[in-house]
């Protein structure tokens, strides 16, 4: 019989495995963080696997900012990747979280509090910790984002994504041919909380785009995924001066520490906060397509009233009626390409390029509302072939 509670459990969740996990700062060194941990314009990417680490130093090798330390985690200027999920709230949350060390003690969503470390017994008298749910109150629910928490808490974006080459290189060898994870990268910092951050560029991608994830046309990427890029930019802002000389007990990530009181000055100094784009070469071929898609749609609405495409006419943001042209048909046709002569030239170019023929048949219905080569005109399968390379990019 199958054990309750985790069967039942794999239905619902997602995998928690990962291929890597993405850091904005340096590793800690004796359990702490020296001076200046924040890498600034870099990333820092802890591999999870040898294979993992191996893929990420062939790839990114000879790149801007690469570096590998002693601990094999590699540094980089900026990341390839694809969305993880759909839904722009799983691929990209934002948290309350209070932690003790290495342990989370508290899960917020600053209006009530969702999770929180309990302390038990178990039956062999060991004393153990676990999160439990739970649904208090939160007490800056009714506060502005800028007012910190009185237990503790942090604000920090959690952000899932795959890596590029990661599942190239995991998909380019054998014995992990079918493996896909995900990556988490944890941000903190109050300039990527501010309007225009990571946040709002994830849902101004996916709203732009009907998806944050999923390409509205071929594009020849694994699994027809929309390539992002992630990188960092630097900023000026202004942050509170402390007097060190005179300190005060606060709660700083769940723990009670003394740091220097606030003078009622702000000074200014540099932050480098998450950017997240499009990759300039998808985006172009998205433009592409869009005009194509357009001026079928608009062909199509006048083939419908029996208008030539030329007898369009605009007056001062003024309709016109103007009467239906008819269609003048030559009294001989110019001799079309035979059917067998069209195929043919398909087929070669898809063999020669390695387009799958599913790739293809999406394309044409796409772009020319066909299934088939021989349905097409001569200028037609000419534009298709130019497609089907420029594709070949990615």
């Amino acid at each position: 019989m199958a054990i309750q509670g985790i069967t039942n459990r794999q239905q619902t969740e997602e995998s928690k495995f990962l291929a890597a996990k993405v850091y904005l700062g340096k590793a800690q060194v004796n359990g702490k963080l020296g001076n200046n941990s924040d890498l600034k314009t870099r990333f820092r990417i802890h591999p999870l696997s040898d294979a993992v680490g191996v893929i990420l130093k062939e790839s990114y090798y000879g790149k801007p900012g690469f570096e590998v330390d002693a601990q094999g985690d590699i540094y980089v200027d900026q990341l390839n990747i694809y969305a993880a999920f759909e839904d722009t709230g799983k691929t990209c949350s934002a948290w309350m979280k209070a932690w003790s060390a290495q342990k989370l003690l508290r899960v917020c969503d600053r209006n009530s509090i969702k999770q929180e470390c309990q302390t038990y017994e178990d039956r062999y008298g060991h004393t153990r910790t676990r999160m439990a749910e739970c649904d208090k109150p939160c007490p800056v629910a009714e506060d502005p984002i800028q007012v910190d928490c009185p237990l503790g808490c942090d604000k920090e974006i959690v952000f899932k994504f795959y890596i590029q080459e990661i599942i190239e290189g995991i998909r380019q060898d054998n014995s992990y041919a079918k493996v896909e994870l995900p990556c988490e990268m944890t941000i903190k910092g109050e300039t990527n909380f501010q309007p225009g951050g990571i946040l709002d560029q994830v849902n101004a991608i996916a709203l732009k785009l009907g998806s944050i994830k999923s390409s509205p046309f071929p594009c020849g990427t694994v699994g027809n995924m929309i390539p992002l890029i992630l990188s960092r930019t630097e900023i000026a802002t202004k942050r509170p001066v402390l007097d060190t000389a005179k300190k005060v007990k606060q709660l700083v990530g769940g723990q009670e520490r003394e740091v220097g009181r606030r003078t009622g000055q702000k000074a200014s100094m540099m932050a480098y906060p998450v950017v997240l784009s499009v990759n300039p070469v998808w985006e172009a071929h998205y433009i592409g397509w869009q005009r194509q898609s357009l001026a079928l749609l608009n062909a199509r609405e006048m083939h419908s009233l029996g208008l030539r495409p030329s007898a369009q006419l605009l007056l001062d943001a003024q309709v016109v009626s103007i009467e239906p042209e008819p269609i003048k048909v030559a009294a001989k046709e110019v001799e079309e390409e035979s059917a067998q002569s069209k195929c043919d030239r398909v087929r070669v170019a898809r063999e020669q390029l390695n387009y799958s023929k599913s790739s293809l048949v999406a394309l044409m219905s796409s772009v020319y509302d066909a299934q088939r080569p021989q349905d097409l005109t001569s200028k037609q399968v000419d534009h298709l072939i130019e497609l089907m390379k420029n594709q070949e990019e990615f």
